[in-house]
């Protein structure tokens, strides 16, 4: 995670691009949900949320960056639902 936040923090289009792309991967391949201690996986998933908001700096945002916040979200969105949905962890 350090390394992905590394890249972000660089600015660079490309980097975010391809850290988001990960962290979506993270997401979709279950690593933060597999992981059995509660309070690494709320650590874990919070790095990954700042992570997606530290890159968009506003208007400013490089368009393919933009793209792939919408594609991450929505990965977290599905994978988060379906897993409440499966785990019956509606609270």
């Amino acid at each position: 995670m350090t390394a992905l936040q590394t890249a972000i923090d660089t600015r660079s289009a490309n980097l975010m691009t391809i850290s988001l792309d990960c962290l979506g991967k993270f997401i979709t391949y279950n690593y933060v949900a597999d992981m059995e201690d509660e309070v690494a996986q709320t650590q874990v998933m919070e790095k990954v949320v700042d992570g997606i908001c530290d890159c968009f700096i506003g208007e400013e945002t490089d368009k393919k960056v933009q793209l792939q916040i919408i594609k991450v979200m929505h990965r977290l969105c599905v994978c988060v639902c379906v897993c409440v949905c499966v785990w019956g962890d509606v609270t």
